[in-house]
């Protein structure tokens, strides 16, 4: 793929790029194939500031692969799993403010995010470190490590962390629902 450098990339109108923010910033450029199918594959990986931008970015996308003969298989099986998972998490936040016990959580959460080694660890106070839900306490996956931690707080303090794998709620829209439906569950525990 050729590179856009700054000078070319400026140079461009803002129809060349799916994505062009309230800020003006201009991403997932589609100014030739090579850089459509790039678009394609980064799709999910990218911000929006709402369900109305990515709609017009997935459908100005789609125009530009058409254009270029472009069958974006893999592009609308994504779509359809993404769609599908932030469905269940949809699901999910009506269904944790009624799960009762630390347990029946961890599984809806594995259930939902297909990650049957996903754990819920939550922040002790008096011991200064998160604990699982034998009271155990529990560390926190590294750098390097295959698996990530994401940290929920409560008014700036800590309160829970999702030990998963990294892969699971690398989508910002999915990450945003389960985090709320969490933070929802624990507070009604």
């Amino acid at each position: 793929m050729p590179e856009l450098d700054a000078k070319t990339r400026a140079q461009l109108p803002n129809s060349a790029f799916a994505y062009v923010d309230a800020r003006g910033r201009r991403r997932l450029p589609i100014n030739d194939e090579a850089h459509v199918r790039n678009a394609l594959a980064r799709f999910n990986q990218t911000s929006f500031e709402d369900e109305a931008a990515r709609d017009r970015a997935r459908t100005r996308l789609l125009k530009a692969a058409k254009k270029y003969r472009i069958v974006p298989v893999g592009f609308m099986t994504g779509q359809l799993r993404s769609q599908s998972r932030q469905a269940a998490a949809g699901q999910a936040v009506i269904e944790l403010g009624g799960i009762g016990t630390p347990e029946q959580l961890e599984e809806r959460l594995r259930t939902v995010l297909g990650d049957p080694t996903l754990s819920v660890l939550y922040w002790s106070e008096s011991v200064g470190a998160y604990l699982d839900g034998g009271g155990q306490v529990a560390s926190l996956p590294g750098e390097t490590d295959s698996r990530t931690a994401t940290l929920l707080d409560r008014l700036g303090r800590p309160m829970t962390a999702l030990v998963h794998e990294r892969t699971v709620l690398k989508d910002p829209e999915l990450a945003k629902t389960v985090t709320a439906a969490v933070k929802l569950a624990i507070e009604n525990q």
